[in-house]
């Protein structure tokens, strides 16, 4: 029972549970707000159960988005109790949204009927999630109920942490099997009994033998390129795969919310979006930009205007750009340099460079992004500094050229001058915005912009593109870390 499929058993429990919360939180809103308001019971038809199982479906969604079902936030009670929060009101707003524009059999109109539902969904929500939930969970992972077996890949300082917090905090229901590591011979033991199954090489082989239901990858002494690879390789078995390396350091720690007891894990189950997850992004790509471009219509004449009375050339500056899978296209932006300044030999050449440069070789001082200010303009000072060179972009997401969210396009002698590794980075379509830009800019080396973008695709979901969209914004009006 610990796994179905590749989904810990407990996502299903918990979901079946909140499930059961919202649906029971509404029926129990109708008769709590018609007692309020003097009136008689509501009859409950099968069409209101109907539409009170969809807004169930819905919950999980919000739940999800609020990372409710993750075993960290789970286990805390601080933290899980504000995310229930959060989420409730999230799941309240959707349910008026769809009594607005969806005049369904069954629909709530009530508002007196959503604040008592508001009310009774934290109110049992927390209950049964943070004072019953907890203990419960706890005790069907002591018992083995709940088990699912852990492959660590790499015997050294952070496997062998990993292994330690996992025995300390038996609550999380996850039994180390083995290590994996290329310095130790096999059969060595390295704690509590737990041996090392082979090299890491054999990491396929390990998971289809063993029944494990999960890897982690924790290997310190490698480089980039060989992380990547074995991260590949435990993708494409059947397990869930998490990493606790220091070579993904640069993902930010807020997003690094699970936690091996004190260990941060990153999930990298994915390689790439699922294909539900590609129509809802594309579809939300086309109205978002669509609607942006007629809202900043007024802007781009602004702009445009700027750009010819400051110095002579086009409006708008078409550059090829190689974009998802190697696959080049016309990539837009408002001229930001003196006409003519396209071809840059000795930026070709440093960005080459800079590519190529290990983030371990990086000198003190050298520059993190490769930018050369002689030939900009006036105005295209401005537009750098608050990224407003990028809007016509949004022709290229109308284009299916781009996405609103993910990594940077690559230019073509950038390409040229990519490893193997690196090129995963456009394993999708690139984004206007994206991680790079909201957290970290021109402030990382490529190494490190390069795990970003690959953060980013093995976790995109909307949720999270609409974050960085939001975040995006005041990075924008204060120019932070643009170049």
């Amino acid at each position: 029972m610990a796994m179905i499929g590749r989904y810990p058993a407990y996502k299903f429990l918990f979901a079946l549970v909140d499930a059961a919360t919202i649906v029971g939180s509404l029926l129990l809103a109708g008769l709590a707000s018609a007692a309020l308001a003097g009136g008689p019971a509501p009859e409950v038809r099968s069409a209101t159960l109907l539409l009170y199982a969809g807004y169930a479906v819905l919950g999980f969604f919000v739940y999800q988005a609020h990372d409710l079902y993750r075993i960290s936030v789970f286990m805390s009670v601080v933290d899980q109790g504000v995310r229930l929060v959060r989420a409730v009101l999230v799941l309240v707003l959707v349910i008026a949204l769809v009594t607005f524009f969806l005049k369904v059999p069954g629909a709530i109109e009530s508002r007196l009927l959503l604040a008592c539902f508001a009310v009774l969904c934290v109110a049992i929500g927390f209950a049964v999630r943070v004072l019953a939930g907890r203990e419960i969970y706890g005790y069907l992972s002591r018992e083995g109920v709940l088990e699912r077996t852990l492959l660590v890949v790499g015997a050294e300082k952070t496997g062998l942490s990993l292994a330690v917090n996992v025995f300390l905090h038996p609550h999380l229901g996850v039994r180390v099997a083995g290590f994996l590591d290329d310095t130790l011979a096999p059969g060595t033991p390295v704690f509590q009994g737990t041996k090392v199954l082979g090299r890491v090489d054999d990491l396929a082989e390990a998971v289809r033998g063993g029944k494990i239901d999960e890897v982690a990858v924790c290997l310190e002494s490698a480089d980039h390129a060989r992380l990547m690879q074995v991260v590949e390789s435990a993708v494409h078995t059947r397990a869930r795969v998490k990493v606790a390396s220091e070579l993904y350091e640069v993902v930010p720690s807020r997003l690094m919310i699970e936690r091996y007891g004190d260990i941060p894990v990153i999930d990298v189950t994915r390689n790439e979006p699922g294909r539900i997850t590609g129509v809802t992004k594309r579809v939300f790509d086309l109205t978002a930009a669509s609607v942006a471009v007629v809202a900043l219509a007024p802007l781009f004449l602004l702009i445009a205007l700027a750009i010819v009375l400051d110095t002579p050339g086009p409006v708008i500056f078409s550059q090829t750009r190689i974009g998802r899978r190697g696959k080049p296209f016309t990539f837009y932006k408002f001229r930001s340099m003196e006409q003519g300044s396209e071809r840059d030999a000795e930026r070709e050449r440093a960005a080459a460079s800079f590519v190529r440069l290990r983030k371990r070789e990086l000198p003190a001082g050298h520059p993190r992004k490769i930018v050369n200010d002689r030939r900009v303009t006036r105005v295209g000072r401005l537009l750098r500094r608050t990224s407003l060179d990028e809007l016509p972009q949004l022709f290229n997401v109308l284009k299916g050229e781009m996405s609103l969210v993910g990594p940077r396009p690559s230019l073509p002698y950038e390409w040229e001058a990519y490893e193997e590794w690196h090129k995963r980075r456009l394993a999708v379509l690139p984004g206007c915005t994206g991680l790079w830009q909201v957290h970290a800019r021109s402030q990382v080396g490529f190494e490190d912009m390069v795990m970003l973008d690959l953060y980013y695709i093995q976790n995109a979901t909307p949720w999270m593109d609409l974050k960085l969209i939001l975040k995006t914004i005041p990075v924008m009006l204060f120019g932070t870390g643009a170049r």
